[in-house]
């Protein structure tokens, strides 16, 4: 009779360990399911972001008049007359060329390079 208590709680502590080791399983395997979706999910982002900034830089270069790597406000005005008159996303482009055209100059020397 002794013994049973002994027994019924080696059973219990024994299924208590059990069934641990199989939640733990299961929680390891979804974190990595997490981990490589997050991963899938970064990649997506960046290779976006990388056809973004590409199809820009093919648009800059097609704006290059002159051909000197560099985009004066000359060569921004007659593009974005007809553009400023859109919308882009549904907002309306409140800018004139003159002040994109500064915006867009970070260094303030008058034109715009891929530097």
């Amino acid at each position: 009779p002794y013994m049973m208590v002994f027994y019924v709680f080696f059973i219990l502590f024994s299924t208590f360990g059990v069934m641990n080791v199989i939640v733990g399983v299961i929680v390891d395997n979804t974190m990595s399911a997490a981990t490589a979706m997050d991963s899938q999910a970064e990649d997506r982002s960046r290779s976006l972001k990388i056809r973004e900034v590409s199809a820009m830089v093919h648009w800059v270069a097609s704006i290059d008049v002159d051909g000197s790597n560099t985009v004066q406000v000359a060569e921004l005005e007659p593009l974005l007359h007809g553009v400023l008159s859109k919308v882009v996303d549904g907002v309306p482009l409140l800018l004139d060329p003159p002040e994109l055209f500064d915006l867009l100059d970070v260094r303030a020397v008058g034109k715009i390079s891929d530097e």
